[in-house]
């Protein structure tokens, strides 16, 4: 009898293959379960995707000048504030979206450096125990010709937060710092250089080289993320934010309950929302229960310092704080001898670059990245 020239599905080659596919699909299988959507209403599809830009056009009405940015993709540019602008036109052309652990608590964070840097002296015994600043140096050594462009920068932060913590103790820098099943280097770097900003007052910073509706939403992480999350807002309500956690908590165990499977659709429908006045996006007001992450508002315009918000309807999202955080610090070339041969004011940035969208379904979702801006010399 001729034999068959089909491989028998017993032999080792093919059982090892079933193996693979089952790991494989084993492991797709929990990292799918981490992430949950639900229905919040039954809307018509959206016709297009919005416009997107290469890194590099990013921020085109902000002076910059990136030596280093953390995102490579092509991203939705919407300027400085992505996610309220980019949550509310997801509710104006019925995309679908995506929350996670990093990007709430990223907003949290941000929200707390705002309170800290409103109420330095008020808060100052409480964090540090001296007066003024205090200077935090890093120090790297650069060889080859490669410039600026090569040079560690993701190395840089991790340390600038372990000298922070050094004076506040371990215990703030913890409880700031993403540690969730999303986090990524990208979002850890990010909620690093937010602590540093959240510290700008006590501290500068020096680094040195020598040489209209939402029709569904994805909620990423696990329920543990999102009740890690609960927890350090009690940690974060002793520094005089018990005014700011007790509006945050209900919303967090509200979405703990969604990935616990009670899913609310009214609590989804009041995330963000316009009140129109007109028939063609005219608005007369901003709400939703995502106002509650920003405990801060901006006093009559950019610029003008920031008030205690009440955390009800705004007029424009002008009045939100930069969804950006920025760390100025003075960047040193020393030569061999430590003699100083050039100075730069820099700043370090970090939060959310954009909006990524899915192609396919047309969900988006905030992109958390960082970057190093060279200020142009006045």
């Amino acid at each position: 009898m001729k034999k068959s020239g089909l491989i028998s599905c017993k032999t080792p080659q093919i059982k090892r293959l079933n193996s693979l596919l089952f790991f494989f699909l084993l492991c797709s299988g929990w990292a799918y379960a981490q992430s949950n959507t639900y229905r919040i209403e039954k809307l018509s599809k959206p016709d297009n995707l919005l416009p997107t830009v290469s890194p590099e056009n990013l921020f085109k009405n902000v002076d910059k000048n990136f030596l280093k940015l953390s995102v490579s993709d092509k991203l939705v540019d919407l300027g400085t504030r992505p996610v309220i602008t980019g949550y509310l036109r997801a509710y104006q052309n019925h995309y679908p979206i995506t929350i996670s652990p990093d990007i709430m608590w990223l907003l949290i964070c941000q929200g707390f450096s705002h309170h800290v840097n409103n109420n330095p002296e008020a808060l100052r015994s409480m964090l540090v125990n001296f007066k003024g600043k205090k200077e935090l140096e890093v120090t790297r050594n650069v060889t080859g010709t490669a410039g600026l462009r090569v040079f560690p920068w993701e190395s840089v932060f991790p340390e600038f937060v372990q000298q922070i913590s050094a004076y506040t103790g371990k215990e703030l820098s913890d409880n700031l710092s993403p540690a969730f099943s999303t986090t990524t280097p990208t979002s850890r770097i990010a909620g690093q250089i937010t602590i540093m900003e959240s510290m700008k007052e006590f501290f500068n910073y020096k680094v040195i080289m020598v040489g209209c509706g939402i029709p569904e939403v994805t909620i990423e992480g696990s329920v543990e993320d999102w009740e890690k999350i609960n927890r350090r807002l009690d940690y974060l309500s002793k520094y005089d934010l018990k005014w700011w956690t007790s509006e945050l908590k209900p919303v967090i165990q509200k979405i703990i309950d969604s990935k616990r499977g009670k899913f609310q659709k009214s609590f989804w429908m009041n995330m963000v929302k316009y009140h129109k006045t007109g028939l063609y996006g005219s608005y007369d007001g901003i709400d939703g229960w995502l106002l509650k992450f920003y405990p801060y508002l901006e006093i009559n315009g950019e610029g003008n310092g920031l008030s205690r918000s009440e955390f009800k309807e705004i007029k424009h999202v002008g009045f939100l704080p930069k969804e950006i955080a920025s760390v100025p610090f003075t960047f040193q070339i020393k030569n061999a001898f430590s003699t100083v041969v050039a100075t730069y004011k820099m700043e370090f940035w970090a939060g959310f670059m954009g909006l990524k969208q899915d192609k396919r379904t047309f969900n988006v979702k905030p992109e958390i990245g960082w970057a190093v801006n060279m200020l142009a010399e006045r």
